[in-house]
């Protein structure tokens, strides 16, 4: 077995080994869905991609790196959320940073008897930093990050810490990609009481045709998390110089809908729009700004 392939089964056992642990279901489910609008677009697929907010496996970037960014909940929630990310390269590594904020208010509180007893706010915020290394095999990068935050619901709070990693392997010379990522790997607690994070192990592949000026890029994943049935998110994006077009739909998620979004980058600058549907649920819009520095 030659050394990259060797890489690749030790990782993905490395990966794959927190499904045999007893995983939780806390009460941190912005940990549970990827950041930012180009997760969203392709229903949170894409971990063969080269973004932050799904595999801390990224590619080497020629400069430092930052991006804002926004999301709506879910239009029967009165919430929101906030994102920053950060990249910025030294030899084969990259420096990474990621913080997000996710707030909803006007929250129906219920008794054990199903009584309203009024209503109430949570927040959650989630601070990361980490690193990607490419690797001296053409095509493979590693990632990882260490993270910490707190989420708290009406008088009652809860802190958390975790890490979360992934590869990547990216063939310069093929139009293929496929990448794996294991995330959420902690636990959170209150008053001496600690539960596990919502892990999620997820792996998939993409591949780009060209057509004319175009790269349309089909791709296929699956995604498990702890307190979840599996889904396999598959995405579509097509690109012509700058612009970006992406769909996306998590075949086995109940009431689901397709997501949409589009994108613009140039040399020093980027906007990404996303939007997401749930057929129960409502739309949830995300934008995100990114600058080349």
């Amino acid at each position: 077995m030659n050394t990259p392939v060797l890489v690749l089964v030790c990782v993905a056992n490395l990966l794959a080994s927190p499904l045999d642990l007893p995983l939780g279901g806390s009460d941190f489910k912005l940990l549970k869905t990827p950041a930012g609008p180009v997760s969203q677009s392709l229903s949170q697929g894409g971990a063969a991609r080269s973004d932050l907010g799904t595999n801390p496996a990224v590619d080497s970037v020629p400069s430092t790196q930052i991006a804002i960014g926004w999301m709506e909940s879910y239009s029967k929630f009165e919430g929101s959320g906030q994102e920053a990310l950060w990249q910025t390269p030294m030899g084969r590594w990259s420096f990474l940073g990621h913080a997000r904020y996710e707030g909803f208010d006007g929250l129906e509180g219920r008794s054990e008897l199903d009584r309203p007893t009024g209503e109430y706010s949570a927040y959650t915020w989630a601070l990361e930093a980490g690193s990607s290394i490419r690797l001296p095999w053409k095509g493979w990068q590693v990632g990882f990050m260490l993270g910490g935050g707190m989420e708290a619901i009406s008088n009652t709070s809860a802190f958390a810490g975790w890490g979360s990693t992934g590869v990547r392997f990216s063939p310069s010379t093929q139009p293929w990609a496929v990448g794996l990522t294991a995330s959420n790997l902690g636990v959170a607690g209150s008053d001496r009481t600690w539960v596990d994070l919502p892990a999620v192990v997820q792996g998939g592949g993409s591949w780009v045709f060209k057509v004319d000026r175009w790269s349309l890029i089909p791709m296929a994943d699956f995604r498990m998390v702890a307190d979840e049935d599996l889904v396999f998110p598959v995405g579509f994006e097509a690109r012509w110089e700058g612009a970006r077009i992406r769909t996306g739909f998590p075949i086995g998620r109940p009431e689901a809908a397709p997501s949409f979004g589009a994108g613009w980058w140039s040399d020093t600058w980027g906007i990404d729009l996303g939007l997401g549907w749930h057929t129960a649920l409502g739309l949830a819009p995300s934008g995100r700004l990114s600058l080349h520095l």
